[in-house]
C-alpha cells in the first residue's frame, strides 16, 4: 500500500514538472509582447523565435532525458527496452492503432452531431488554446506539439504509469491500468465533465492499447507524434 502511495506521489510530481513546459511557452509569449518583438516582425521576430526554440528544446530535452532514465531504472521485465529495434511484425498493429487514433476525431464529431451539440473537434477548448499559442509562439509550440509532448506524455502516462504498480502480468491489472492512465490523459486535456473528455479518454485508451500490444514505448510515441503532426497540419490547412 505504501509503495502505491509513493508511486502516485511520484507520478503527480513528475506531472507538475511536465506542465512546466507550457508555462515556459507562456513566458515566451509574455516577453514577446512586452518587448514588442512580434510587432517588429522581420529579423528581430525570427531571431527571438530561434533563441526561444533553442531554450525550449533544451528544457524539454532535459525533461525527456530525466523521464527516460527513470523509466529505464524501473524496468520490470514485462515491457521491452526502448533501445530495441523497431520490428516489422509490430509495425502493422501500430499502424492500426494510428488509424484508429486518426478516426477518433471524426467519430467524436458524429457522436456530437447525434447528440445535437456543437462540441465538435474544431470547438475543443484545448485545441483552440494550442492553435492560438502556435500563432503567438510558432516554433516552440510546433516543437512541443509534435515532438516533446508526445515523448513526455508517453513516458509518464504510459511508461512510468504502468511501471509504478508492478509488472502487469494479469489481464485484469492491465485493463485497470489502461483505464486509469487513459482517465489521467483525458483529464489533462479536458475536464471529465465536458464532452471533449470522451475524445481524449478514447485517445488515451488507444495509445495505452498500442503500448500493451507492442510492449515497447517507441510505438505509442511514434503514433502520438504522427497523430499530432497530422492534426496540426490539418488545423492550418484551410488557411494555407
Amino acid at each position: 500500500m505504501r509503495n502505491n502511495v509513493l508511486a502516485v506521489l511520484r507520478l503527480f510530481g513528475l506531472l507538475l514538472v511536465m506542465l512546466g513546459l507550457p508555462l515556459l511557452i507562456s513566458l515566451f509569449r509574455y516577453v514577446n509582447e512586452v518587448q514588442g518583438w512580434r510587432a517588429a516582425g522581420g529579423t528581430v521576430w525570427y531571431a527571438a523565435q530561434a533563441v526561444e526554440t533553442l531554450l525550449f528544446c533544451a528544457a524539454g530535452g532535459a525533461m525527456v532525458y530525466a523521464f527516460a532514465r527513470l523509466y529505464r531504472r524501473g524496468a520490470n521485465g514485462y515491457f521491452q527496452p526502448m533501445s530495441d529495434k523497431l520490428l516489422g511484425k509490430k509495425l502493422l498493429p501500430a499502424a492500426g492503432y494510428l488509424l484508429l487514433l486518426l478516426l477518433a476525431g471524426p467519430l467524436y464529431e458524429a457522436l456530437m452531431r447525434a447528440l445535437g451539440t456543437d462540441a465538435g473537434v474544431d470547438n475543443l477548448q484545448n485545441q483552440q488554446i494550442l492553435l492560438h499559442m502556435v500563432r503567438e509562439v510558432p516554433l516552440p509550440m510546433v516543437a512541443y506539439i509534435v515532438l516533446l509532448a508526445p515523448m513526455l506524455e508517453e513516458l509518464l502516462l504510459r511508461g512510468l504509469f504502468f511501471q509504478s504498480f508492478g509488472a502487469p502480468n494479469s489481464r485484469g491489472k492491465r485493463l485497470a491500468l489502461l483505464a486509469a492512465s487513459a482517465f489521467v490523459f483525458g483529464s489533462l486535456h479536458s475536464p471529465p465533465s465536458d464532452y471533449a473528455f470522451l475524445l481524449y479518454f478514447a485517445m488515451g485508451l488507444l495509445l495505452g492499447g498500442a503500448y500493451l500490444h507492442t510492449k515497447n514505448l517507441k510505438y505509442p510515441i511514434i503514433i502520438h507524434m504522427i497523430n499530432n503532426a497530422i492534426s496540426l497540419v490539418s488545423a492550418f490547412w484551410p488557411e494555407s
